[in-house]
């Protein structure tokens, strides 16, 4: 399989396209209204007592006009970009610590998650106006990215980290 910089080109994608497919499930499925209603409370374009009666359409038309707001395309073209980069890295950290398994690579997924990406969405409730609920919404979504994509990437290419080991 291609690689470059000792990466599998081809795992890579394939985890990139995945953390991508987990994200718009749950944002744009399962809990898209969620977290288009949160998103309003803390950008303070509704209240959490006035953003229960507004209807879906209603919500969607009102996020997308927070000032700053990117237009879909934009913001569709760069999250796979961060899905990428985030593939990448994962790619890269499992073959520097080479698991032997697919349970040293999912805690080698959950080590990262646990202390880089929670940590840093912290930041936003911390320091910002974040609630709660879209720190756990963003949260869960990558605990999902990140043991799905380091599974498969153990998986496409594990033979290759156990070999170097």
């Amino acid at each position: 399989m291609p690689r470059v910089g000792g990466l599998n080109v081809v795992a890579v994608l394939a985890a990139a396209i995945l953390i991508y497919g987990i994200g718009s499930i749950i944002f744009g499925v399962i809990a898209s209204d969620l977290w288009v209603r949160e998103t309003l409370v803390d950008h303070g374009v509704a209240s959490r007592a006035d953003v229960g009666a507004l209807a879906t359409a209603d919500a969607q038309a009102k996020a997308i006009a927070i000032p700053g707001t990117m237009d879909m395309g934009t913001a569709l073209g760069l999250g796979f970009v961060i899905s990428l980069v985030t593939a990448i890295g994962l790619a890269a950290t499992l073959r520097l610590t080479r698991p032997k398994s697919l349970g040293d690579a999912l805690g080698a997924a959950a080590v990262l998650w646990s202390t880089f990406a929670v940590t840093t969405l912290a930041y936003a409730v911390v320091y910002s106006s974040n609630s709660v609920v879209v720190f756990l919404l963003q949260s869960g979504h990558l605990l999902l990215d990140f043991l799905a994509a380091s599974a498969v990437i153990f998986l496409i290419d594990g033979k290759a980290f156990r070999a170097a080991a």
